[in-house]
Order: structure tokens, then sequence, then C-alpha cells
């Protein structure tokens, strides 16, 4: 699957990184008995964008209440 990034708001683009790459990398970590790399480089990773999303939609008002709604049941 082809994902032209250039075409996504920011948060979606966090959002694939977080899917794509940090998500893997907490599932390689543990599959390989590796906790300090699945937290460091995996679980870590996908913590600090939740939080940055997080801090988007609160003071930004990134894309209206309906994104500050889902936000806030993560």
């Amino acid at each position: 699957m082809d994902i032209d990034l250039e075409k996504l708001s920011y948060i979606d683009q966090v959002l694939v990184e977080m899917y794509m790459k940090h998500r893997m990398r907490t599932y390689q970590g543990f599959f390989h008995v590796n906790p300090d790399y699945a937290y460091w480089y995996g679980w870590n990773e996908m913590t600090k964008d939740l939080g940055e999303i997080k801090e988007l939609a609160r003071t930004k008002d990134y894309a209206g209440s309906a994104l500050r709604m889902q936000v806030d049941r993560l």
C-alpha cells in the first residue's frame, strides 16, 4: 500500500508513523524477548506521539470538537 504522506494532515502523518513504525518496533521487541528495545523504540515513541496529538487537539483546536472528543476517549 503506497501512502503519500504529503497529502495527509500532520496528525494523520503521526498516526501512520505510530502504526507503521512504532507499533511494529514494539511488537518485534517483545517477540524477540527484548523489552528494552520494545519500550524505548516502540512504546515510548507511541506514547510521545499520542501526547503530541492530544496537545494539538487541546491547544490549537486543530480539527474542531469532533477530534477533541475522539482524543479524549484514548
